[in-house]
């Protein structure tokens, strides 16, 4: 039985992981028991990108209660991915009192609402590394619609509820019933999650708020004209390469304001360290400087590679009249 919430239902996708073993990075994770039954107690993974992570667990049931355990990782922006339980459903183990666990599994979207994006209580066929079809399998699936965040995996033992319905999974992070399978409710088990995208890094740069200036730049937020900041170059950040449309390059007092005026076509070495700095200049009024603030921070990208990137300088906000901004 495979579930899908309807905003995942139009979607089609390619796993994007490296087609030979050789190129892919596994990491062996082990299950922290500290994250049962509470989805906000997930266990935090990391998956390498493009890569495995392999989690050893277990499920512990006792009486009517069901044993749940949480993971939690961070997925950028289109991830792609596949989640998969292997090794838990076997017919017979060699271990005393483990002969096999009839697991199930769910993908959750980021909190605080926790929406069930899928979820799956038997793969239906038998995939390479497990001994069961009832191994659950979810096979590329896609984080587009929600974006990056927080997306966490919930497994839990199979069961039927007192109609003889299927236990599911519930939004919020439940369950539809706490009642177990009489067979197959305790056993171990491997979570295979792959092709996480990581969330976008933001690269940190180097700013001057107007470079001339021998001192902290120091000017009124009411006054009309425009304050010129340069974004500094370094071996790993070229300024000339920064897009300067005036709707990816911000900068105010949180960064996102609108003020880009206009920059210089030319590089200028402002701070003497051989590499071409880009000066830029932005409107003072539309930058939305308190009394007494001391940071300018810019947000932007660049245009051949479309990377983030965060910049804060020093500045000194000195209003004409201080009563006037109380």
């Amino acid at each position: 039985m495979f579930k899908k919430s309807l905003v995942f239902q139009a979607i089609a996708a390619a796993l994007l992981i490296a087609s030979t073993a050789g190129n892919i990075a596994v990491a062996q994770v082990a299950e922290e028991e500290k994250n049962d039954n509470s989805i906000t107690a997930a266990q935090q993974i990391t998956i390498p990108d493009g890569g495995i992570v392999k989690i050893n667990g277990s499920i512990v049931n006792s009486g009517s209660i069901g044993d749940i355990d949480w993971y939690s990782f961070e997925a950028g922006e289109g991830s792609v991915l596949s989640i998969d339980i292997d090794n838990a459903a076997i017919a017979l183990r060699t271990q005393a009192g483990f002969p096999g666990v009839n697991t199930m599994i769910a993908l959750y979207g980021p909190g605080p609402d926790y929406k069930v994006l899928y979820q799956n209580d038997d793969g239906g066929q038998m995939d390479e590394s497990s001994f069961s079809p009832l191994d659950p399998y979810i096979q590329t699936v896609t984080t587009s619609p929600l974006g990056a965040g927080v997306y966490t995996i919930g497994v839990t033992v199979f069961g039927l509820d007192g109609s003889g319905q299927n236990k599911v999974f519930l939004d919020g992070g439940t369950v539809s019933t706490t009642n177990i399978s009489t067979q197959r409710s305790s056993g171990t088990y491997e979570l295979v999650v792959s092709g996480i995208k990581p969330p976008e890094q933001v690269q940190i740069i180097g700013l001057s708020v107007k470079p001339d200036s021998q001192e902290r730049a120091a000017f009124n937020p009411k006054a009309q004209g425009v304050v010129p900041v340069a974004l500094l170059s370094s071996p790993k950040f070229d300024a000339m390469q920064v897009d300067t449309d005036k709707l990816a390059l911000t900068f105010g007092s949180e960064g996102t304001e609108q003020t880009l005026r206009s920059c210089q076509k030319h590089g200028r070495d402002v701070n003497h360290d051989g590499l071409p700095d880009l000066v830029c200049m932005f409107d003072v009024g539309a930058a939305h400087f308190k009394p007494h603030e001391t940071i300018g921070t810019a947000i932007g990208r660049m245009k051949n590679n479309g990377k983030r990137f965060i910049g804060r300088g020093d500045l000194k906000v000195v209003p004409k009249s201080l009563e006037d901004e109380e």
